[in-house]
């Protein structure tokens, strides 16, 4: 299962060395949810909502400016911060929770493409 509570992650609007600090766009404000173990959940939105953001946010591909990120593994009971992660930990999160599941969804996607394809 994975939680998220008060999401959010800004960038700064101007980019380069002169650029002014303290104007940003707010990619991803306050956003919440939880997907149980076995729950298929879709992200939708308009081009540029932050969709993307926040699946780079719970792989921790980009910081979190603020919220939480919590991940409990159903089979161990173990809950962790993903927020909190790094080095091999995060390595060993990105691994199992989040590569592997894809890899599974993938083989079934191949079959079912297979199978469509001789209809």
């Amino acid at each position: 299962m994975i939680k998220v509570n008060g999401l959010k992650k800004r960038f700064n609007l101007e980019a380069g060395f002169f650029a002014q600090y303290g104007k940003f766009v707010y990619a991803v404000n306050d956003v919440s949810f939880t997907v149980n173990d076995g729950e298929t959940y879709g992200l939708v939105g308009e081009s540029g909502c932050g969709k993307s953001t926040t699946a780079r946010l719970l792989v921790k591909m980009y910081k979190a400016d603020d919220g939480e990120i919590i991940f409990t593994d159903n089979s161990t009971n173990e809950t962790t911060d993903v927020i909190s992660l790094k080095g091999s930990d995060l390595k060993k999160y990105r691994e199992i929770h989040i590569a592997r599941p894809s890899q599974k969804l993938k083989s079934q996607n191949d079959n079912l493409r297979d199978f469509n394809f001789w209809i």
